[in-house]
């Protein structure tokens, strides 16, 4: 017995070798156009995590956070996203809401406050120049304090440093989570390891963790009935990505009337003030336009959607995206509102498989779904026993195709195997969960 322990720390040791080395190459010296070598490394690295979870490591916690500190220096190479947050918190920094000007407006107007050179370098390679910011008040500010160095790759570093920040919180918060509800706390390696999140955040500076943090934690103290702390994180979460309010209303149907009233003032009160410094009401009709122009104009790696959406160009003979992406929106939302509704008397740890699948039916009708979109997908899933999500971590790397050729250009053979793997998971978690003799109890799904 005592030889077996040796040797599978022998192993585990090994395989987070080369998973560390495989992030490594990946995020210092591989750009997103090398499509093939990204496919090979990234196999190399999600098969070693699932290898590494298998054999349940110790020092979990040490090992993730090498992993993701190891990459702090690196500049992003899957996303340029990077820029638009500097730009925006160089707006900040001048005195300019991010929500009231254009890129081009205000050109001319920073690069007389600001560097010039620094500020042509952010502009020339935003991505999103058309378009008004989207990033809510945390995000802003902490792109100010990165913007405030007045270097890029300075800038990037604060970036990531704040996400590596809110990733600890993550793992403590999955740790209190995991403790609570006698869950295996191995089961946090799904998310603390896996190549997906480590990349998408501290190797591409995304800040979705950090929104991650805020909810777990929001979810934490409600269970705590400590409302007050419950309502202020969730508001965070709101405030680091306007997405998150789609959980809200289980969050309310969870509640008696008098928390439920208590936790909506609170939330919107804190949401309210936080917006304060970048209130107006033409910024905040600006920020809704760039979303909803966003959704309308822009396709991504999407499942239901471009089923439909081929079959509404074959009837009109244009694509309908307009019409199509606002309609599944919609649809969406239904049954977002249905899934609330039917896990409300479930009990909290059920709650977090509810939570999934909300989190599941948005990306599978939006019509974007970049790869770090997956990232609180992956969260919820070491809080209940739906496995599809991990194997979406896994595929959703072969969206990153559509940037290996000349300009942008998808390969739908690439996302169909994508999907039709990420749907067979899906279906064998459901069949697992939604048995005859289930249904009878009344549990279903919810379980």
């Amino acid at each position: 017995m005592n030889l077996f322990f040796k040797y599978a720390s022998w192993k585990v040791n090994t395989l987070f070798g080369v998973l560390l080395t495989v992030l490594f190459i990946q995020s210092y010296f591989i750009s997103r156009e090398q499509v093939y070598l990204l496919f090979v490394l990234y196999g190399i690295a999600f098969v070693s995590f699932l290898l590494l979870y298998k054999f349940e490591p110790k020092n979990l916690f040490k090992l993730g956070l090498l992993a993701r500190v190891m990459l702090l220096f690196s500049i992003p190479n899957l996303s340029d996203d990077y820029f638009r947050f500097l730009w925006d918190g160089t707006l900040v920094g001048s005195g300019l809401n991010p929500f009231m000007y254009l890129p081009e407006d205000v050109l001319s107007q920073l690069s007389g406050l600001n560097d010039p050179s620094l500020t042509a370098n952010l502009y020339n390679n935003l991505n999103s120049k058309p378009y008004f910011s989207v990033y809510p008040p945390i995000n802003q500010w902490i792109f100010w304090l990165a913007a405030s160095v007045s270097s890029v790759k300075w800038g990037v570093v604060i970036i990531k440093a704040s996400v590596v920040l809110g990733e600890v919180g993550v793992f403590w918060t999955l740790k209190q989570l995991t403790k609570r509800f006698s869950i295996d706390a191995n089961k946090i390696a799904l998310y603390w390891l896996n190549p997906l999140v480590i990349i998408e955040l501290c190797g591409n500076a995304h800040l979705d963790g950090i929104m991650v943090m805020f909810f777990l934690l929001s979810t934490l103290y409600f269970a705590k009935v400590k409302d007050t702390e419950g309502s202020t994180y969730f508001a965070f979460a709101a405030l680091s990505k306007l997405f998150s309010l789609m959980f809200f209303p289980l969050v309310l149907l969870k509640l008696s009337m008098k928390r439920g009233v208590k936790v909506l003032l609170i939330v919107g009160v804190t949401i309210v003030l936080c917006f304060s410094p970048f209130i107006d009401l033409n910024g905040i009709g600006n920020m809704g336009s760039s979303l909803d122009l966003y959704f309308q104009r822009f396709e991504f790696n999407a499942s239901i959607y471009y089923l439909v959406n081929s079959a509404g160009t074959l009837l009109v003979g244009y694509n309908p995206i307009s019409v199509v992406g606002p309609g599944l929106a919609i649809l969406s939302t239904l049954l977002i509102l249905i899934v609330s509704y039917l896990y409300r008397f479930r009990n909290r740890l059920a709650m977090y498989t509810g939570f999934l699948l909300i989190n599941a039916i948005y990306l599978f009708f939006s019509p974007i779904v970049h790869p770090w979109y997956l990232v609180m997908l992956v969260a919820f899933s070491v809080l209940s026993n739906y496995r599809f999500a991990i194997a979406w971590s896994g595929m959703v790397v072969l969206s990153y195709w559509a940037y290996g050729n000349s300009g942008f250009n998808e390969n739908f053979i690439l996302i169909s195997i994508e999907y039709l793997v990420v749907f067979g998971f899906l279906l064998v978690d459901l069949r697992s969960h939604f048995t005859f003799k289930k249904l009878k109890a009344g549990l279903g799904i919810y379980s």
